[in-house]
């Protein structure tokens, strides 16, 4: 009878491993699928580019029409729902940074710092935000140093991720 009860206990915790096992495949899965979407979505806008370049050749009569594009573009990023969006992926797959900086850093500029965070560069994040250069650099500056100042809980990789 002890032998049955420890090989129905042995069996339940095999039974319990092997749900497990099944519900993590699951989200490795679904992970795979998220970071394959959001390899290829990244090159969206190369790609738009690149075919409005194809398209209206490299003249210097259509390069005017060419600006327009990449000007359309950058609007289309800029938009709320759009940022909206970044914010989530970079909280996403960046173990929920934007919502623990919001917490512990409260009245930060979550966008700026999010665009930082998705890896764009200071002129892209400077296209985005309607910004000047040097003052990308300013402002980063003075975000590092109040986030440094401040007594977050992460605030070292909050100020990290920003370099």
């Amino acid at each position: 009878s002890e032998l049955s009860i420890a090989l129905n206990e042995q069996r339940d915790k095999i039974s319990s491993l092997s749900e497990q096992m099944s519900a993590e495949h699951a989200g490795m899965i679904a992970m795979k699928d998220s970071v394959e979407m959001l390899l290829r979505s990244r090159w969206e806008t190369l790609n738009t580019l690149c075919n409005s370049y194809f398209e209206k050749g490299d003249s210097s009569t259509t390069r005017h029409l060419i600006v327009n594009d990449i000007e359309a573009e950058i609007k289309k990023i800029r938009s709320n729902k759009s940022l909206r969006h970044i914010e989530y992926e970079v909280n996403r797959y960046m173990n929920g940074i934007v919502e623990r900086l919001r917490n512990q850093c409260p009245r930060m500029d979550i966008t700026f710092i999010t665009l930082i965070y998705a890896g764009f560069n200071p002129r892209t994040v400077c296209l985005l935000t309607d910004i000047k250069l040097k003052y990308f650099y300013n402002k980063r500056a003075r975000l590092t140093e109040r986030i440094l100042a401040s007594d977050a809980k992460d605030k070292e990789e909050f100020v990290d991720k920003m370099k």
